[in-house]
């Protein structure tokens, strides 16, 4: 660790990645609190392609829990992890005179905006929805979902 450039003396154009050091001196400086985000330094689809790496085993298959076992263990996960993240009010749609597989099937929706500094030093962030497909029966249509996560 010898030769360390104070934050001051890092000039910063955009073009060249940061060293972990520098990322780590920059995040220090804008006052990030998590700055072990494991998506820093990362290009906008290898963050992405992490987040579904991590996501998509806990999500897969039909659930069948009344407590949305799947979706607080996805964010669990993605807070042990340190991922820098905001869910915005749950959506719930339901609409039964609608066909199912229409645009208006019930569903429960959950917006997600997740935030890290690009390996160019630059505040990015990946928006998606997770998205919770009731395909239960038609007296009990949430007796049953899928969970689908695209970001």
């Amino acid at each position: 660790m010898k030769n360390l450039k104070r934050f001051e003396d890092i000039e910063y154009s955009g073009n060249e990645p940061l060293s972990k050091e520098e990322q780590l001196r920059l995040n220090r400086k804008e006052g990030l609190e998590r700055i072990m985000n494991p998506l820093n330094s990362k290009s906008k689809q290898s963050a992405r392609n992490f987040m579904y790496k991590i996501s998509i085993p806990i999500i897969s298959g039909i659930h069948t829990d009344d407590y949305w076992t799947p979706v607080r263990e996805l964010f669990k996960t993605w807070n042990k992890l340190k991922v820098d993240w905001d869910e915005y009010k749950p959506q719930q749609y339901f609409n039964m005179h609608e066909p199912f597989g229409s645009m208006d099937s019930p569903r429960k929706e959950w917006y997600i905006t997740i935030s890290f500094y690009n390996n160019r030093g630059v505040l990015n962030h990946l928006h998606g929805t997770l998205t919770a497909a009731f395909n239960g029966t038609r007296e009990d249509p949430t007796k049953r979902y899928d969970l689908n996560l695209v970001l």
